[in-house]
């Protein structure tokens, strides 16, 4: 390999039948044969990672936002995705019931507290939460 700043040159063996239809998709893209082929090559790469997303997805092994960051879309490109391909999205009630639950916890530093306390409604995360764990320096709003 040579390498060309962020760019690498590879080279490769193809059948003549590959050569025929790269150079039509070459005419019909009015670009060259390198430029050509790494479209092609990223193209390629972009449907596969998104199969393999949907296919991680569909087994099981992976959550519907995690086979996004895979697939390199958002989660909705990915559900469209999906959608379109009539594929079945692996989202039960029991899902749907636990994204609709508050969080249990929350992490946060102090400003939206100090505020929440300078407008009198510092009571406000522990009705949403529960339970609101904060340093004795708040106390003094």
């Amino acid at each position: 390999m040579i390498d060309l700043g962020s760019k690498v040159q590879i080279a490769t063996r193809v059948d003549r039948d590959l050569l025929s239809k790269i150079e039509k998709i070459q005419d019909d893209m009015q670009a060259d044969r390198s430029e050509t082929i790494r479209r092609l090559l990223e193209e390629g790469a972009r449907q596969y990672e998104l199969k393999r997303a949907v296919e991680l997805l569909c087994d099981g092994k992976v959550t519907v936002s995690r086979g996004a960051e895979i697939a390199g879309v958002s989660v909705w490109d990915l559900l469209e995705t999906m959608r379109i391909k009539k594929i079945p999205i692996p989202y039960s009630g029991d899902d749907l019931r636990r994204s609709l639950e508050p969080p249990k916890m929350i992490a946060t530093d102090s400003t939206p507290l100090i505020y929440l306390a300078k407008l009198g409604h510092l009571r406000l995360p522990c009705d949403l939460f529960g339970e609101v764990i904060f340093g004795r320096g708040l106390l003094e709003y």
